[in-house]
């Protein structure tokens, strides 16, 4: 095991060449997603081969952030149908906890039972009606969440967060004929935040407002309102 490069190798020779094969096992994997989180990189990729260190999954599963994520946009209200999709991966079964946060800072709160190695979906629209939300995910193991809006013929998933951040950048921002742009921010917490929003467009100009966010709440902002017909990050 190489500690500088935090990789596990080994040599052999065949055919009288000597081959170096270098490859992922738990330890490494492990620095790997260290490396991952402190720099909040967006994750990282792999492939499952079926011959990998068993103990790579487990560096997964140790990671305790895996076990509460975080989702800002959510919306039952028409013509929006949301799914709240969570996995577990583990041999056990999961208890997790969904805190729904709406924009008046109320919540809902329900508990649901993730069966061993299956797939959850929980259809928003049936337990939160005509809302705007966002979601906080609580779970006893590992667990991963997506959530996923249909509109029409016309739909799009994501991944949750699992960590809160005091900054964000978003490099995608339009608001020209046939385009709207929302911001929407979450405040989980449960005292105030203020969050401060700078529009940077394409002739180097910025635009800044400045929000107060209630706590256990959604915030929305119609970027339209704030730069109209303009490409901004």
């Amino acid at each position: 095991y190489d500690e500088a490069q935090q990789a596990a190798s080994f040599t052999y020779t065949a055919d009288g060449q000597e081959h170096e094969v270098w490859f992922e096992n738990g330890r490494s994997f492990s620095a790997t997603l260290s490396i991952a989180e402190k720099y909040g990189l967006g994750g990282i990729g792999g492939w499952r081969l079926g011959h990998e260190d068993p103990a790579v999954w487990d560096a997964f599963h140790d990671r305790p952030q895996l076990k509460t994520w975080y989702l800002a946009e959510g919306s039952t209200g028409q013509p929006f149908h949301t799914w709240l999709l969570m996995m577990n991966p583990n041999s056990t079964a999961v208890n997790a906890r969904v805190t729904f946060m709406k924009e008046d800072g109320s919540t809902v709160v329900k508990e649901y039972r993730l069966e061993p190695t299956s797939r959850f979906n929980l259809f928003v629209n049936q337990v939160l009606p005509n809302a705007a939300f966002s979601t906080k995910i609580e779970a006893d193991k590992t667990i991963y969440v997506e959530r996923a809006m249909y509109f029409g013929y016309d739909g799009h998933v994501s991944s949750a967060a699992t960590s809160l951040s005091p900054v964000w950048y978003l490099p995608e921002g339009y608001t020209d004929s046939g385009f709207h742009t929302w911001l929407l921010l979450f405040n989980p917490n449960d005292s105030p935040a203020t969050a401060k929003v700078k529009f940077m467009k394409e002739d180097g100009s910025v635009a800044e407002r400045t929000f107060s966010l209630r706590p256990t709440s959604r915030t929305n902002i119609f970027a339209n309102d704030i730069v109209p017909n303009a490409a901004f990050a």
